[in-house]
């Protein structure tokens, strides 16, 4: 049986500060359809570049999670869901998060907590990936809030708004040991962006109907 298909929105053609014209209110009924329906679907967002996708990928592969244990453990947080996570017994699993991605010096005292000389090319590439995917996290709640009728609280809202940003890898199941990377949730934010940074398909969404 095929799984059924995520709709696939293209945010590409819009102004981040855009919220209007018909182009707009056509995209505004295909996420509203979508989350109704789905819960989520594909974004397509070219402000993000290939390039810049690649880029980030291989310093975070290559440079961020192959650090020592401790040196990570530097990133360990009291709140729940905040910070280091890893080495748990049934999971192949472990991240690392920056909790306001967007602030001018929250990237930057990550990086100083990682490496010794700060890593200004990890610091330039995760600070542009951070606010470009905040803009297209704006123009979906902009769109949701439209079609709820309280547009009128989009920018008080955006003020409180901060944008954590973390970076994830695990394992796939082999043959012998069948540890997933993460356990079925639900996440209790309003919006997560997921971005499969190496092109492999590791997301599974169950719909409404429980497909």
């Amino acid at each position: 049986m095929q799984r059924p298909q995520l709709p696939v929105i293209d945010f590409s053609s819009f102004d981040p500060a855009a919220d209007e014209g018909p182009a707009w209110d056509a995209t505004r009924e295909h996420v509203m359809q979508a989350l109704g329906t789905c819960g989520c679907f594909e974004a397509v967002y070219d402000r993000i570049t290939p390039k810049l996708r690649q880029s980030l990928l291989e310093v975070i592969a290559k440079d961020l999670f192959r650090l020592p244990l401790e040196t990570k453990l530097k990133n360990a947080s009291d709140k729940v869901y905040d910070g280091y996570l890893g080495r748990f017994p049934n999971l192949d699993y472990e991240s690392l998060a920056i909790r306001d991605a967007t602030g001018s010096e929250a990237i930057p005292s990550f990086a100083s907590l990682m490496w010794p000389d700060g890593n200004p090319n990890f610091c330039e590439m995760a600070s542009s990936f951070a606010k470009k995917l905040a803009e297209l996290q704006g123009m979906i709640r902009k769109m949701v809030l439209q079609s709820l009728g309280v547009a009128e609280y989009h920018e008080e809202q955006m003020q409180s708004t901060w944008h954590p940003l973390r970076f994830l890898e695990y394992g796939a199941p082999g043959e012998e040991t069948r540890k997933v990377g993460q356990m079925a949730h639900r996440d209790a934010n309003l919006l997560t962006a997921v971005c499969q940074l190496n092109g492999v398909d590791g997301l599974d969404v169950e719909t409404r109907e429980g497909e």
